[in-house]
């Protein structure tokens, strides 16, 4: 049996939120939506989340937005990104989201163990 989901979750006790955005900026959307499977509104909420989770994940790290490390395969960062912020997602899903949880998590990921060896 299927847990009910407290009232303010459920979609239709969310009120609609009017949003405007270059032609461009929605075609793109609308491609990473098709390509995640996924309706408009939840790749834009998505992102959003994972924008917060970026933040946590600094903030988990000790460094702040400011703070830049220097990139030299910028396709190489944003994979591991992508992954970490996954791995952010899943245990704030599990309700098990904490710095030190989330450091654990990612000194195991061979990903970014593999970028980290690496010496400039």
């Amino acid at each position: 049996m299927s847990e009910k989901k407290p009232e303010e979750h459920r979609i239709s006790a969310i009120p609609p939120f009017g949003l405007r955005m270059l032609p461009d900026l929605r075609r793109r959307v609308e491609e990473a939506a098709a390509e995640n499977g996924r309706s408009l509104n939840a790749e834009i909420v998505n992102r959003l989340e994972r924008s917060f989770l970026g933040n946590k994940l600094l903030a988990a790290a000790g460094g702040s937005e400011k703070e830049r490390p220097p990139i030299e395969n910028m396709y190489e960062v944003v994979k591991i990104l992508y992954e970490v912020m996954d791995k952010a997602k899943e245990l704030e899903d599990r309700g098990e989201y904490s710095p030190e949880n989330m450091r654990k998590a990612v000194a195991e990921m061979p990903s970014l163990r593999h970028s980290l060896d690496k010496k400039p």
